[in-house]
């Protein structure tokens, strides 16, 4: 008995070290990030203005404005925006880092029901589009994989549940992409030859998202990394184009 006892005792004990162990390990991380976080905040803060950016810290960019089609917002939950910068017209917003997560019982094409709550990251560039100027629609890249594969006809996403099919007439674009939208008349109208070529001279392996609601222009996509200040113009490089054609001079 007291051979037992003292094998308890020292299990316990080995048991209360290891909850100490993975207690600090946790601490560890989090305080990394938290300083990493920091680093990134003064950084983004210390550049702004050079680039031509107001700094907004936390704030949300999409506050007071219809959202209604921008799924990515409207849809998923406990959004935190970090580092967000807006260009001092009002009319160009960069959010380096913006976390959600996906609501559990949400179908995503390809793998099934979330079954837990899920947090994602994306880097998001946004233009302010003069109100209703726009037709409501997506397009995601085909083939997306991973935690961010979330095709927008294949999810419980309320804003554009509908079957994707609108027809550019140019094979390569459908080889790539999907639109999905309820205003297929729209739709035609905006996506003229160069806008679909536009599209098509993306980056190849690409999961280029973009959603547009009666006052925004938004894009995302996992290669679209806005870790650092430097990191912004080649962001905004990559997606201009497009903006700039469905815009004008706004973009």
């Amino acid at each position: 008995r007291e051979i037992a006892r003292s094998m308890g005792g020292e299990l316990a004990l080995l048991d209360d070290l290891g909850a100490i162990v993975i207690i600090a390990f946790f601490a560890i991380v989090g305080f990394c990030a938290w300083k990493v976080n920091q680093q990134r905040a003064s950084a983004f803060a210390a550049a702004a203005d050079r680039m031509g950016f107001v700094d907004k810290g936390s704030a949300s960019p999409f506050a007071g404005s219809d959202a209604a089609g921008l799924t990515l917002l409207t849809d998923t939950m406990q959004h935190v925006y970090r580092n967000v910068l807006v260009d001092k017209r009002g009319s160009l917003v960069v959010v380096p880092g913006f976390q959600y997560v996906l609501p559990v019982g949400m179908m995503r094409k390809g793998m099934g029901a979330v079954t837990d709550d899920e947090m994602q990251n994306h880097s998001l560039v946004a233009f302010r589009a003069p109100h209703g100027s726009l037709p409501i629609f997506q397009v995601y890249s085909r083939g997306a994989i991973g935690n961010v594969g979330i095709p927008v006809d294949a999810t419980a996403f309320s804003g554009m549940k509908t079957a994707a099919g609108v027809d550019t007439g140019s094979p390569e674009f459908s080889e790539r992409y999907v639109i999905s939208t309820k205003d297929e008349a729209g739709v035609a109208r905006v996506f003229t030859p160069a806008l679909v070529k536009a599209f098509v001279d993306q980056p190849a392996m690409t999961w280029l998202h973009v959603q547009t609601s009666a006052d925004w222009l938004l894009f995302y996509d996992p290669r679209i990394l806005i870790l650092k200040p430097e990191d912004v113009e080649p962001a905004l490089q990559r997606v201009r184009p497009i903006a700039s054609l469905l815009l004008g001079a706004r973009a």
